[in-house]
């Protein structure tokens, strides 16, 4: 897969500022980055693999009594792992070796909580050799998650027996499965099966990956190499130093928002990687290919973490079969097929082949053409426009340069870099392009680039690109500067609805592209009609689209689901004999949670009486969860928007009907439905939980006899 394209640039020598200095090499802002670091900065996007007992279990952390038997992939095929990986453009792979259950996905000779205690492949499987085999084959490097935590270990917390226990076992994994590119600690620390925590020996483990694995890089919390982004939505900061005062973080931290951003002033070069799961839940469970995260929040989270300096961190885990799912398959070809024609070249390529690219700026550093601002245009980190230690323009730009284009290009993203051997040293900057007028207009801004940052804009076509220079912590330079045109997409609107009668749905795409679409169910070709108008939906179905342009078919689909409701549809009132009492039941829960589908075959800790959706009944403000159930009194026959807004997932039911799905790990999020419903009472469900950090819950609804969307009000809710 391309994602990049080396240029070849022309620059009038008459263009370069000179300014002499006895030194001319640009020298080093510490912290840098080792080699290990840079190697892990060019891998960009990789897979996770959460794979074990929970994959059969249905729970996202094991209590370590698992009967080993549980495990049985009977189809494993670690190669359809690795080429599903591969099709997305990623270039390896970590799996979680061992997780907190303690269950290892190789034969350890220090446990008999592992593959060879399972009757899969007659003790003989060896899940880590399938994997490290495929990713030989497939050319992707292999990385291990191993938790130190250990709930199924007798010896978990009594200090330096289990910690020999864990190097043992980290070692037999180091020495045993070819080169190891990443090594993944968990900072979980919690009791063993003695009721003991253990005080983890961090120096003597990272000891034993230096040892056999020394070009590894190391993940934890606080490093040592690679620190963890804050969240688990894999958001990096929009300011994200890759520095960071290592010795003030320590595993397990709750300094999130510094884990985030960095430190301007850090100490050592430890980079932040962003970690989420394509699908609800850290382990695959049934039933959860409906919560597959779509390409366009793929796109968005590659933005906001390969854009943004970090590295990314897509958990894929297989099914109890021991495969990606077909609809995981799909998803990472399709997330391949999208990354390519967006990255696959630069806009500028063609121009800067052909000599159309003429570049000038505030300074050349010593004069020098192998610092002039056409190396940019080349996005390897060893060639780079760098300007005088001494150079400082008037005004409030520190440096600038400016590309001329022979002929327009049409662009919707721009992406920077700087030499990060050189030390990360930019601290705010601007993007202009030339107008109609051939006036410089800004079109974007930020404050850290580091390795890349990627801004997304409206979409441009100009003859000529400036990039400023507003802040730097020493004298600027610049490695990369991108432009790319993402494909076309089509627009539905509305996108989806819930009617009581036939809805007129417009289809919108890029000037240049036509929208076609089909009504059946079927994909679009260059056959199926173009919308040139308003189509009319008078039946329930499934409306697909895709723009098509000179290049062809977009690798972004579109549809839209439609249900035009009929009288036999609506949702009949529940009748009572006496009216119910004001008011709802909370169910309360405690537990780690990752899924509101975790809320199953859990018994609640507590059930109070609520008089609206009060998360402060919560018996803790982490890992708790809480059902609320009763019935909403809905004034008049009609369709009703219910919505829900929170932190973490929720979910609503009426009448057993879910009618919001705002599952999963995400911040303050709004999801909302529609339904049909006669006046009078009808069951409500509506569950909730938190992770960890912030918490939140809305309920509201809108329709007739209410108006515009309000909080679902107590004196509407009964049980």
């Amino acid at each position: 897969m391309l994602f990049s394209s080396a240029l070849c640039l022309l620059t009038s020598p008459a263009l370069l500022a000179v300014a002499p200095q006895d030194t001319v090499d640009l020298a080093p802002l510490a912290p840098v980055p080792v080699q290990r670091h840079l190697d892990w900065h060019d891998r960009r996007f990789y897979a996770f693999i959460h794979f074990g007992p929970n994959t059969f279990t249905a729970v996202e952390w094991g209590g370590g009594q698992e009967d080993p038997e549980v495990f049985q992939p009977g189809e494993m095929d670690a190669r359809q792992w690795v080429r599903a990986f591969k099709a997305a453009g990623m270039s390896g792979v970590v799996i979680t070796a061992k997780h907190h259950d303690g269950f290892c996905l190789w034969p350890s000779a220090v446990t008999e909580h592992d593959v060879a205690a399972s009757s899969w492949r007659d003790g003989e499987g060896d899940v880590l050799a399938d994997l490290s085999a495929a990713c030989a084959a497939e050319g992707l490097w292999l990385g291990v998650y191993l938790s130190p935590w250990d709930r199924h270990e007798a010896c978990y917390g009594t200090g330096v027996p289990y910690d020999d226990h864990f190097v043992t076992q980290l070692t037999e994994v180091l020495t045993g499965y070819g080169p190891i590119k990443e090594v993944w600690f968990d900072g979980a620390c919690g009791e063993g099966p003695n009721g003991k925590r253990q005080v983890y020996d961090w120096p003597r483990y990272i000891q034993a990956v230096r040892e056999h694995q020394p070009d590894a890089v190391i993940f934890s919390d606080a490093g040592p190499d690679v620190r963890w982004c804050g969240n688990e939505r894999a958001i990096g900061g929009e300011t994200n130093w890759a520095t960071l005062r290592r010795d003030e973080i320590s595993v397990g931290t709750s300094k999130t928002a510094e884990l985030n951003r960095g430190h301007a002033d850090g100490t050592h070069w430890v980079p932040a990687e962003c970690n989420t799961s394509i699908r609800p839940g850290w382990f695959w469970k049934a039933g959860l290919d409906d919560g597959v995260k779509s390409l366009d929040v793929l796109m968005e989270t590659y933005r906001a973490s390969v854009g943004r300096g970090g590295n990314f961190l897509l958990n894929i885990p297989p099914d109890d079969r021991g495969l990606i799912t077909d609809t995981d398959v799909a998803r990472l070809a399709a997330l391949g097929e999208v990354l390519d024609a967006t990255y696959g070249r630069c806009a500028l390529a063609a121009l800067a082949e052909g000599g159309g690219v003429v570049a000038r700026a505030s300074n050349v550093r010593g004069g020098e053409a192998r610092f002039a601002a056409s190396q940019v245009l080349d996005p390897g980190r060893d060639t780079f426009w760098a300007v005088d230690d001494d150079h400082d323009p008037e005004g409030p730009v520190r440096a600038w340069a400016e590309w001329d284009l022979a002929s327009p290009v049409t662009f919707d993203e721009v992406w920077l870099g700087e030499p990060i051997q050189l030390g990360q040293r930019v601290e705010r900057f601007r993007v202009l392009c030339r107008g109609p007028k051939g006036r410089w207009k800004p079109i974007g801004e930020g404050t850290t680039i580091g390795p890349a940052r990627g801004l997304t804009v409206e979409e441009q076509t100009t003859t000529g690109l400036r990039v400023e220079i507003l802040g730097s912590q020493a004298a600027p330079a610049l490695s990369r500067v991108s432009l790319y045109l993402s494909p076309p997409r089509v627009a539905i609107e509305p996108a989806g609805a819930v009617a009581v009668s036939p809805v007129e749905v417009s289809l919108s795409t890029r000037l240049g592209a036509v929208a076609r679409y089909t009504l059946d169910g079927s994909e679009p070709t260059a056959e199926s009609p173009v919308a040139e108008g308003p189509v009319r939906v008078d039946r329930s179905l499934t409306l697909r689209a895709r723009a098509f342009d000179g290049r062809g078919a977009s690798p972004f689909p579109a549809q839209a689901s439609y249900r035009v409701l009929g009288p036999d549809e609506w949702k009949a009132a529940t009748q009572f004999l006496v009216p119910p009492a004001q008011g709802l039941r909370a169910k309360l829960y405690e537990g780690g949670w990752q899924t509101l589908d975790q809320m199953e075959g859990r018994a609640p800790v507590e059930t109070r009486d609520a008089v609206t959706f009060d998360i402060g009944l919560a018996t803790r403000s982490e890992q708790c969860a809480i059902a609320f159930e009763g019935f909403v009194n809905v004034p008049e026959d009609g369709l009703f928007t219910f919505a829900t807004r929170s932190d973490d997932g929720s979910r609503l039911f009426i009448d057993g009907e879910l009618v919001v799905e705002n599952d999963g790990l995400h911040g303050m999020d709004r999801r909302a439905g529609k339904i049909a419903l006669r006046a009078g009472y009808h069951a409500l469900r509506v569950e909730w939980f938190n992770s960890r950090g912030g918490a939140g819950l809305e309920v509201r609804w809108a329709g007739p006899g209410i108006g515009a969307e309000v909080a679902i009000p107590g004196d509407a809710l009964f049980r």
